[in-house]
């Protein structure tokens, strides 16, 4: 008997961290997920089976990359909390007042803005993107996966 479908997860009531967001941990193979979840996901970007982007309906506002069919990341719409505190909108300054080790990088393609990274335990980190002050966007997963800028590249 399959398991029953899993209601849609209010984007205020997820929580996103360096090794999960809501039910999804970072590692666990997309077709669990599936099984877990009650539903298929809906491919968001090309069919790639080195890596792609996919969604649940039950996860609204949440894209989780998936590689080689394990899904190793998690990007989030500004409505998803994440367990930094730092929301999208917050100053670089106090991403760095909350997080003394956060490592600050030059952002690839966002002009004077910088990639801020808050490592997990050492195989996972939260990145968020910034403008050169305020944050713009944030995900979190499996290193190196939540650092490629690109995505799936």
């Amino acid at each position: 008997m399959p398991p029953p479908a899993v209601k849609p997860v209010k984007a205020q009531d997820l929580l996103l961290s360096t090794h999960a967001v809501g039910p999804v941990i970072f590692g666990t193979p997309l077709s669990q997920v599936e099984i877990s979840l009650g539903q298929a996901m809906r491919l968001d970007e090309t069919d790639n089976p080195e890596c792609s982007f996919v969604s649940f309906k039950a996860l609204p506002k949440v894209r989780f990359m998936v590689e080689k069919g394990v899904i190793t990341r998690a990007d989030v719409d500004q409505e998803i909390a994440n367990t930094s505190g730092i929301q999208v909108g917050d100053t670089e300054d106090q991403v760095r007042q909350q997080h003394a080790t956060v490592k600050v990088e030059p952002h690839e393609y966002v002009k004077g803005g910088h990639v801020l990274t808050v490592k997990g335990d050492g195989k996972s980190a939260l990145v968020m993107d910034s403008d050169g002050t305020k944050i713009i966007r944030i995900r979190a997963g499996l290193e190196p996966s939540v650092s490629n800028a690109e995505g799936c590249s």
